[in-house]
């Protein structure tokens, strides 16, 4: 009876759930979109769950914590790492970079980078 509901979209389950299926599937491994066959909300949603996974990476590796987002300034240099990891590897819009990273108008997110990478003799985040 609610089977039409259960044909929609590309994955019913949690946030978790879904972030295991494409890390399974070699997706969240390094933002790769070649194996991602989707549009619509379902491509917005493996989107997000790609990006965020980025982020908690980035957070990881910088030995930082979310709280730290709000709390740390707007062109900290870890948070331009990871702005930059997501521009090189992902889709990302800056619009959802700024956001997520708390890092003021998105049109700063570009400038925070182009900055960073001219004071790092243009060597970026691997």
């Amino acid at each position: 009876m609610e089977f039409s509901k259960m044909c929609r979209g590309w994955a019913l389950g949690s946030k978790k759930f879904k972030c295991d299926l494409l890390e399974s599937e070699g997706l969240l491994k390094d933002g790769s979109f070649e194996k991602v066959r989707m549009e619509g909300q379902d491509l917005r949603e493996v989107n997000e769950l790609i990006w965020e996974s980025v982020v908690a990476r980035g957070l990881e590796h910088a030995e930082k914590t979310s709280t730290s987002l709000k709390t740390d300034k707007k062109s900290a240099e870890w948070k331009v790492r990871i702005a930059a990891e997501l521009k090189r590897t992902t889709s990302a819009p800056s619009t959802w970079i700024a956001q997520k990273l708390h890092m003021g108008a998105p049109q700063l997110v570009g400038i925070y980078i182009k900055q960073w990478e001219r004071d790092n003799d243009g060597l970026k985040q691997k």
